[in-house]
């Protein structure tokens, strides 16, 4: 068995986590067990917490991506992923749909109009401005955005926009809303704080204009 018995990180980098048990799980042919986290309630397939049977062996990322040794793991054992395994191993370990180990459950389902071209905007906020204290290094300009709009208007002539972030009160969100009001074209916010409809939104797109965020890579 492989397990996660603590996630690091948010939303994003926990998906990540649980993408990479999942998809080790199943290339390894052992059951996963994962402690309980809020994607509980919004995905609808996640596998349950079985507890700690017998002592674990800690699988860093680098082992992750060491496929001759997964493929030889003592069965006998069982192990558990560091909290490190996200964004380092995630191109090269998934190898199946993440959907088939992620699916959203019926509750938080989003659907979009079929006669439009759906794009989502995601602009990070909060925890890449003030908790960590890194001035937002990590953060886009306001230019980003509107330059990708001009893109996608010339691209799509039936465009909606739906504009997510967890700070309304970033510069560049209100420069972007102000741009889409400016040229006049429909757009959606998200809820303040609803990261489940913001990632369900998302999911359903065809197009995202993205930050540098393990939330949108998801």
């Amino acid at each position: 068995m492989i397990s996660i018995n603590s996630f690091s990180g948010r939303f994003g980098n926990k998906i990540l986590q649980y993408n990479n048990l999942m998809q080790t799980a199943d290339f390894v042919g052992v059951p996963a067990s994962c402690s309980n986290w809020e994607g509980k309630t919004f995905f609808s397939n996640l596998v349950k917490n079985k507890g700690i049977l017998k002592p674990q062996i800690e699988l860093k990322w680098s082992d992750l991506l060491d496929f001759p040794k997964l493929k030889n793991l003592p069965l006998a054992n069982d192990y558990v992923l560091d909290v490190a395994c996200l964004h380092n191993a995630f191109y090269k370990t998934t190898m199946k749909d993440p959907r088939a180990f992620l699916q959203i459950s019926d509750e938080h389902k989003r659907v979009l109009p079929e006669d439009k071209v759906n794009i989502g905007i995601h602009i990070r906020g909060d925890d890449i401005i003030e908790k960590d204290g890194n001035n937002g290094r990590e953060i886009h300009e306001p230019k980003y955005y509107r330059d990708s709009i001009d893109v996608i208007e010339r691209e799509f002539d039936n465009a909606t926009y739906y504009v997510c972030t967890d700070d309304p009160n970033f510069v560049t969100y209100k420069e972007t809303i102000k741009y889409l009001t400016d040229i006049d074209r429909s757009y959606h916010t998200g809820s303040v704080n609803d990261y489940f409809g913001d990632f369900a939104t998302l999911s359903e797109c065809d197009v995202l204009v993205s930050s540098s965020s393990t939330f949108v890579l998801c």
